[in-house]
């Protein structure tokens, strides 16, 4: 039975897992400051969306983090901070309102430029009209953020 089970484990261990086309660019990754030209929406939004993604490189790759000049370097424009309705109550108001972000990246790889790419990725929430954005801005920014990250990292590692 000892003999069996090492034999049927020992197989399992052949198996692994790759993402289609993805390959970690280069040893190292920077970020400039992302800017917000958007003409409403909080100032911070830049710092956090460029956060989530600095976190989330450190996290899920072995690329590590350098000020300047990495392998794979990053910029950012958050170039559309929209609100709008999307669900009436039937009368004239509104129940729902959609926050949506758009953030222009800019990516280059000094390793293999043919995967250079300059992209707006944009994302959407929806929050209750009767609330305050100010109140859930930062939540809403968050969700927001990680789906756009989500976007980025896949067009970057995963070639998605």
């Amino acid at each position: 039975l000892l003999i069996l089970l090492s034999c049927t484990f020992s197989g399992c261990t052949g198996f692994s897992y790759s993402l289609k086309g993805g390959s970690v660019p280069g040893k190292t990754f920077s970020i400039d400051n992302f800017e917000n030209i958007a003409p409403l929406g909080s100032p911070g939004i830049s710092i956090w969306i460029q956060d989530l993604l600095r976190d989330r490189l450190i996290k899920e790759t072995s690329l590590k983090y350098v000020p300047e000049n990495g392998d794979a370097h990053f910029q950012g424009t958050i170039v559309s901070y929209t609100i709008s309705p999307v669900l009436g109550t039937g009368g004239t108001t509104v129940d729902l309102n959609r926050l949506t972000v758009g953030l222009k990246v800019t990516y280059t790889n000094s390793v293999d430029e043919k995967n250079d790419f300059a992209e707006t990725f944009t994302n959407f929430d929806d929050f209750k009209s009767s609330e305050d954005i100010s109140t859930q801005e930062e939540e809403l920014i968050s969700s927001i953020g990680n789906q756009i990250v989500n976007k980025v990292f896949n067009k970057v590692l995963a070639d998605w």
